[in-house]
């Protein structure tokens, strides 16, 4: 079962956001993702919107030059549009020493969240 939470300011039951030491999202999106299609001759994107339950997705999170791009999709191959840019200063937030995580939550209930694979690169130059 999905769950809004009202008092963090979800959009909807179903979605994915960025959030900065806090549980409330400084973005959120309706989970999904942007696929390029062509109708009457031209490209256009459309939105294919995603349940985030019980499927394996994949998501890319990049951070560079103050800008956070959230990208999720059905496959390995990364869609060319991103679900969330954002300029989020995450300048305090990266320590030379610290951990890196996820998080994830289903309302008052007991729910499994699975991780199958992710790697965490800084390439920032010293």
């Amino acid at each position: 079962m999905f769950f809004k939470d009202k008092s963090l300011g979800d959009i909807n039951d179903n979605h994915v956001g960025i959030n900065n030491n806090s549980v409330n999202s400084t973005v959120s999106k309706k989970a999904g993702y942007w696929y390029q299609s062509k109708t009457e001759g031209k490209n256009r994107w459309l939105f294919k919107e995603l349940k985030l339950s019980g499927n394996g997705y994949r998501a890319w999170i990049e951070y560079e030059n103050g800008k956070v791009t959230v990208t999720i999709g059905r496959s390995q191959e990364k869609p060319k549009r991103p679900l969330i840019e954002a300029r989020v200063d995450l300048s305090k937030v990266f320590l030379e020493k610290m951990y890196v995580g996820f998080a994830g939550s289903m309302g008052r209930g007991v729910e499994r969240h699975e991780i199958l694979d992710w790697s965490f690169e800084n390439s920032a130059k010293d």
